[in-house]
């Protein structure tokens, strides 16, 4: 039996990529939660007086729990799910790493014109990116490095497996892909090397 995995991080940081990498290399099923998220939070916008942002976690807390305690994971199916998540630390704290293994992705040490060329040198036809104009994609590079920087700092703070994709993107990914074996062994306490 194998720890599922949930992948989390920075916008653009390779978060699909690397669950499509898992995917094909360890056979496991890849779910997005964006998707899920952004269609659970259109339905909860129509109820009126409604905490969205409790609603949210406790929703997205149970999902990626029953994952891990059906029938399905007993069975030996397995997910890899990725995809961004607000409130990381409430969330992160409430999941048995026994059975979920949580990975990070963030870009640290990257300036806004290097991080500019990353993604036109990393983004395909399908990815929202490819579309926008390079100057509106310029013109979110500052916040999305600035979100990128909280959210390295909270994953640093509950000791969640981070990888910096930063400079060497493809060899960090390879790198986070070739950990999956010892990261994902049921009850398995193995920690990638600390960033910071």
């Amino acid at each position: 039996m194998y720890k599922n995995i949930l992948i989390i991080g920075s916008s653009l940081s390779g978060k699909t990529t690397l669950a499509q990498k898992i995917s094909e290399k360890y056979n496991y099923n890849i779910i997005n939660l964006d998707n899920i998220i952004k269609s659970f939070k259109e339905t909860i916008s129509k109820i009126e007086n409604v905490n969205y942002d409790e609603l949210e976690n406790i929703f997205l807390i149970d999902y990626i729990e029953r994952l891990s305690s059906d029938q399905s994971f007993f069975n030996g199916e397995k997910f890899v799910i990725e995809g961004n998540i607000n409130n990381l630390d409430k969330i992160i704290n409430k999941l048995d790493k026994e059975k979920i293994s949580v990975i990070g992705l963030v870009y640290d040490n990257l300036t806004e014109e290097q991080f500019f060329k990353d993604i036109k040198k990393h983004e395909s036809s399908t990815d929202w990116t490819h579309y926008l104009p390079d100057n509106s994609l310029k013109g979110r590079l500052s916040n999305f490095i600035t979100n990128n920087k909280k959210i390295s700092n909270i994953l640093f703070e509950l000791d969640i497996n981070v990888y910096d994709v930063s400079q060497i993107r493809e060899e960090i990914l390879n790198s986070a892909l070739n950990d999956v074996s010892e990261l994902t062994k049921y009850g398995s306490k193995f920690k990638v090397k600390k960033m910071k």
